[in-house]
Formats: structure tokens, sequence, C-alpha cells
């Protein structure tokens, strides 16, 4: 089993796969909700944000929420809640690579 994403092309939209939790690259669990809320577990700092993207840093990256009337529910030790309208989230490994998964 490797441990990395794979896009896989499908008419206009990628889907990102995930092969291993490891995947990541960071010690982070995010659980998401539909496409209204999304939680992360292992967020270091609300790096920016608006009413269309949140961006989060994590431990060997960051994570970009993107949407529309995104707020931040909650943050408390480490432990970050976005709610909202979630259209796609994106994972910016600490080289510079993104993968993008949208919802």
């Amino acid at each position: 089993m490797k441990n990395e994403f794979k896009f896989i092309e499908k008419t206009a939209k990628n889907h990102i796969k995930f092969t291993s939790p490891e995947a990541l690259c960071f010690d982070s669990r995010i659980e998401i909700f539909s496409n209204r809320q999304f939680t992360l577990d292992g967020c270091k700092r609300v790096l920016q944000f608006n009413d269309d993207y949140i961006k989060l840093g994590v431990k060997g990256g960051s994570i970009i929420i993107y949407g529309n009337g995104l707020n931040i529910g909650g943050f408390e030790d480490e432990n970050a809640t976005v709610k909202g309208n979630i259209s796609s989230v994106e994972f910016c490994l600490g080289g510079g690579k993104t993968e993008k998964s949208d919802l």
C-alpha cells in the first residue's frame, strides 16, 4: 500500500484518494461533516481567513478550506472547527506541493 495522495481525473473534477493516514505528512486528524463542518485536530494556528477561505497551519504545511459563509466555530487545544458552506479543501505540504479535493 502506497503512502501518498493520488489524483484520479473524472470529467471536470479532481478527486483525491487517501491511501493511508500517513499520506497527510502531518500529525492531524480531520473530520468533515457533509459540506457544512470541518474539524481539524492538530491545528497550530490560523494563518488567514475571510468569508470565502480559511487557511490553517499544521505541522508540515497548511490546509485551506474554500467555500462561502465560512467562520471559525471554535479553536481550542489545537482543535479548530470551521463552519459554513464548504466547497473544497486544499492540502499544502511543506515544500509547496499542493493537493486539492473538491467536495
